[in-house]
């Protein structure tokens, strides 16, 4: 396991407030076993920083374990880098969409037939890499949604915008 994963554990678990042994407690670990994820001696396994995510409140340690230790969502994932602020992200998000929209009409021709010829295969290209960047800038937004990340320091009508609440 890399020793990264630990660090974000940590990073983690500080930003909660919380000490290991509090931390250890509240996922049902020794506090050995606990020291161990955060010096990157031991890998968590899903179930565990699954219950980290929610100990901590932090879904953005969900995304690190996927992307950082799990050959599947290095696979899959979008690349989100660092996270920007709410507003940054929904521009982004924003700017992502409309160029993937901007693509709809050719995309529906391409995959109306549900055939894709060599020449369609090039067009189509493109278009999935824009649906992709979008992915990643929609992920992006929903990991800096003020209700995920901040407990006190957003406005109320910022986060009903933004996280549909």
């Amino acid at each position: 396991m890399s020793k990264r994963f630990g660090i974000e554990i940590k990073k983690a678990r500080k930003d909660a407030g919380m000490t290991q042994e509090q931390a250890a407690e509240a996922l049902n670990v020794s506090v050995r076993t606990y020291a161990k994820y955060e010096s990157g001696e031991i890998l968590p396994g899903d179930d565990m920083v699954a219950g980290m995510m929610q100990v901590f409140e932090n879904p953005c340690l969900g995304y690190a374990y996927l992307s950082k230790e799990s050959a599947v969502g290095r696979l899959i994932l979008p690349k989100i880098g660092k996270l920007p602020g709410v507003a940054a992200g929904a521009m982004q998000y924003h700017v992502a969409l409309a160029d993937a929209n901007s693509d709809c009409i050719r995309l529906e021709r391409i995959c109306c037939d549900d055939k894709i010829t060599m020449a369609e295969e090039r067009d189509l290209s493109p278009i999935v890499e824009k649906i992709f960047d979008l992915a990643g800038k929609g992920l992006t937004l929903y990991l800096t949604c003020p209700k995920r990340t901040q407990k006190k320091n957003r406005s109320a009508a910022t986060e009903r915008l933004l996280c549909g609440k």
